[in-house]
């Protein structure tokens, strides 16, 4: 494997990364899980880059990176990088395994505990 990786969900390459399978889709971004030296990563990539929008993203994910790193929480990630490449800004982060809360969410109907517990969740992550 080389040292950068193409994707084969879009047409930017990460340095050092290879980009295994798509995690999740937001309005803006894109979260991929990547491996580099044998440990999973999250990788959040823009959806739809452009001259215009490239310094208020990248200001964006280096704001996002900072707040990351200010919290403590297991369920939270820290941002291990922050960078350009190709003109993309990206952000590495640790891989939190879990269920997604959308899919908690949707599944089926929460007990009251249950959105207690996810509500104490919630708030000990953003204390």
């Amino acid at each position: 494997m080389s040292a950068t990786t193409k994707s084969e969900f879009l047409n930017h390459e990460i340095p050092g990364y290879d980009l295994q399978k798509k995690l999740g889709e937001g309005s803006v971004s894109i979260v991929y899980k990547a491996i580099k030296n044998n440990q999973a990563y999250a990788v959040k990539i823009p959806k739809d880059l452009t001259a215009e929008n490239f310094e208020r993203i990248s200001t964006e994910y280096r704001k996002e990176a900072a707040t990351l790193n200010r919290l403590q929480h297991e369920g939270l990630p820290k941002a291990v990088a922050v960078e350009t490449y190709s003109n993309t800004p990206y952000i590495v982060m640790d891989l939190i395994e879990g269920k997604e809360l959308s899919k908690i969410f949707t599944s089926e109907p929460l007990s009251q505990e249950q959105v207690i517990n996810i509500g104490i969740a919630t708030a000990e992550a953003l204390a």
